[in-house]
């Protein structure tokens, strides 16, 4: 997979305001769900301090999620 790229879009997701879009916007996709992603991306490049900065960034929108209470098992078995 291309995380690199990845990484780009999913920045680019979290850093576009919202535009006037007649009611048709789903905030999941510029709120949390681009953090986790962020999370996976900086995880299989190697970046631990990146993936897990996003993952509780998503978790503050997500607090019960059990993807990202996953992470957060699987940052502490690797000695965090």
């Amino acid at each position: 997979m291309q995380y690199q790229k990845a990484i780009v879009w999913y920045k680019i997701a979290l850093e576009k305001e919202a535009e006037n879009n007649m009611g048709f916007q789903l905030k999941d996709y510029s709120t949390w769900y681009p953090h986790l992603q962020l999370c996976v991306c900086y995880w299989h490049i190697g970046d631990k301090e990146h993936s897990e900065y996003h993952n509780q960034k998503a978790k503050e929108f997500r607090p019960n999620d059990k993807r990202i209470l996953s992470n957060e098992q699987l940052f502490m078995s690797n000695g965090k």
